[in-house]
């Protein structure tokens, strides 16, 4: 557990390597609302509200770059590249959140909710400096299932069916996009 929701928030954090899940406790019961993977920032927002939104738990081995409020204050002041950089970062994590929110919540069937959940980690793999053709989903298929709501055992169908359709390839735990346009075609969604 790298930190807990409620927990007062005194660091963000930048993963350098690894991938991790942000859980939220919502109605006496824990649900997986995203993930982060290398590239991306950790609940920079929490610093303003003081406490942790949700939690965050490493779903591997993880590294992570920890910074106080304070020494990234510090860093800021006398290095202005390193402004527009954290600038750019918090930017895309906004534009994260907003393409995860259209993904997942869009009016779009199950399997197609799937196909999105696959390529929006593609774009962010692409963003990260990462193949946005071949990567790693380290999540638990029942981690994958919480994500939009759905049972661990209708996620792996769907993949199936993806897989089937040839619009995905599974070796293990790393996926292989096949068609990167016929797949984004089927969402309804460009992103790569």
């Amino acid at each position: 557990m790298i930190f807990k929701q409620g927990e007062k928030a005194e660091l963000i954090f930048a993963i350098s390597g690894g991938s991790l899940k942000l859980i939220a406790h919502v109605k006496d019961s824990d649900r997986v609302i995203d993930f982060r993977i290398p590239g991306e920032l950790i609940d920079v927002f929490s610093l303003n509200e003081g406490h942790y939104a949700y939690s965050a738990q490493a779903l591997e081995d993880i590294y992570l770059c920890e910074i106080g409020k304070e020494t990234l204050n510090d860093i800021v002041s006398q290095i202005p590249e390193v402004q527009g950089r954290l600038m750019k970062l918090v930017s895309q994590e906004l534009i994260n959140i907003q393409k995860s929110s259209i993904l997942m919540r869009g009016n779009i069937n199950s399997e197609e909710k799937i196909a999105a959940f696959i390529l929006n980690l593609a774009w962010r793999y692409q963003n990260s400096g990462y193949s946005s053709r071949k990567f790693k989903l380290n999540m638990t298929r029942t981690d994958i299932a919480d994500f939009p709501g759905f049972s661990k055992e209708s996620v792996i169908r769907l993949f199936k069916k993806l897989q089937q359709r040839k619009f995905i390839q599974f070796e293990g735990k790393n996926v292989n996009i096949i068609d990167v346009e016929v797949l984004q075609d089927f969402v309804g969604i460009k992103l790569i």
